[in-house]
């Protein structure tokens, strides 16, 4: 709750600020920064980025009132320099993160769940628009109002997961001291029945009661095939090529379609910007120009999932291919869940500054996949949302290279240790 009480602070202060004068929109450089509130905000940015990033979030909520009230830029001015930190946490924390393997050992995969965050990302991207255009326009008393309620609304469902959570591994160990109760009770009168006490403690027990394990080795229960914590074997060639095609640790079709998307938002924004291409701003192929994100990402997130993820689900269910917890399966349900709330989550990490993974991390938890699957995709998907934030703020006069650098340095930092 550390985040909603700085930003309450913010907020006071926001509105005394407001009172007497206006937010200078302005980008600011190092040099006009003194020196203690630089030192004293990049440990601060260090140490919350960090706490960020062994959670999988952005820390936005966080950063946004250290810059705001320490660094002393305003809260308009700290949304860039938070999506900069940002940036370098995801950054850091990707090196990281990006070789390691499903926590599940049924499975060759990697921990991210590389499918979904290219699913995502498109929206995420066409999101990030609308936020720097509501950043902009949007009073700065309002962004601050905004971030308050995004941030007691995500404390909100965390709770509440975590005592879902509580209850159901509680349920779950009731039902286990139940059941070894009742075995324990089937000894006794299986003891009993044979007229043995001995049996009791397994000293004199006949081989059918024998644990399992001792009747392989008595011989008497050759052919019983005890569960393995192994993979069932490949039982055709489409199933072998789609286990080595999930086993990749750096998927190539994901990766392209992440770069695409990464690409259009990097020259959109320097064409809207005015750095190349000449647009006037505001004319009529400025706004036409504006609006080429709607279709080419709506474009892009119906063609993945039309053409790539839908059959790759059906091509896997027709394989046998291993489903195992958390794993999301490509259907119209599945597919139908992520690109609103990712749209939405794009929005929230360009006008609030945070990293979007305080919105769709909760999400990812409800759907069931597992936490530390949901944790290392919205930190790799972080790094999207933060660099077209970034660029858009660049292009747009809002932040100067030289103070994004340093914060992407401290954010690096940041990503290194809390991983």
């Amino acid at each position: 709750m550390l985040h909603v009480l700085l930003n309450a602070a913010v907020f006071v202060l926001s509105t005394r600020r407001l009172d007497s004068e206006d937010d200078d929109d302005e980008s600011q450089t190092l040099s006009e920064i003194e020196p203690w509130r630089l030192a004293l905000t990049t440990i601060l940015a260090v140490t919350f980025g960090a706490c960020a990033a062994g959670a999988g979030i952005g820390g936005g909520g966080l950063l946004v009132p250290t810059y705001a009230f320490v660094l002393g830029v305003g809260a308009r001015n700290a949304v860039p320099l938070s999506g900069s930190t940002i940036l370098g946490v995801a950054l850091g924390n990707y090196l990281q993160i990006g070789f390691l393997k499903h926590p599940n050992p049924l499975v060759d995969r990697p921990l991210i769940d590389y499918n979904l965050a290219a699913f995502m990302n498109s929206a995420l991207l066409l999101g990030t628009v609308f936020g720097v255009l509501f950043n902009t326009l949007l009073p700065e008393l309002i962004i601050i109002i905004l971030l308050m309620l995004v941030l007691f609304y995500n404390a909100f469902r965390t709770i509440r997961k975590g005592f879902r959570l509580r209850d159901k591994e509680s349920k779950e160990m009731e039902v286990q001291e139940k059941s070894a109760k009742q075995e324990q009770r089937f000894e006794v009168e299986e003891a009993k029945a044979t007229g043995s006490t001995d049996s009791l403690d397994g000293t004199d027990l006949a081989p059918e009661q024998l644990p399992l394990t001792e009747q392989k080795e008595e011989g008497e229960l050759e052919d019983i095939d005890l569960e393995k914590n192994e993979a069932p074997a490949p039982t055709s060639d489409a199933l072998a090529k789609l286990n080595a095609s999930a086993a990749v640790q750096f998927p190539p079709v994901p990766f392209s379609l992440l770069a695409l998307s990464l690409l259009f938002i990097v020259i959109y924004s320097l064409v809207k910007g005015g750095v190349i291409g000449g647009i006037s701003a505001c004319s009529a192929g400025w706004w036409v120009w504006y609006c080429t994100p709607i279709i080419f990402y709506g474009a892009m997130c119906y063609g993945i999932a039309v053409w790539y993820l839908k059959p790759l689900h059906e091509r896997r269910v027709e394989a046998g291919f291993l489903y195992v917890e958390g794993d999301l399966k490509w259907d119209n349900d599945t597919i139908r869940r992520f690109p609103i709330i990712s749209w939405i989550a794009g929005v929230a990490a360009a006008l609030l500054g945070i990293g979007g993974g305080m919105i769709l991390g909760p999400v990812m938890l409800d759907i069931g996949i597992v936490p530390q699957v949901a944790t290392a995709t919205n930190g790799f998907s972080i790094i999207f949302t933060a660099i077209s934030s970034v660029v858009q703020f660049i292009a747009a006069g809002r932040l100067s290279p030289e103070l994004s650098g340093w914060a992407i340095g401290s954010g690096f930092i940041a990503g290194q240790i809390g991983s």
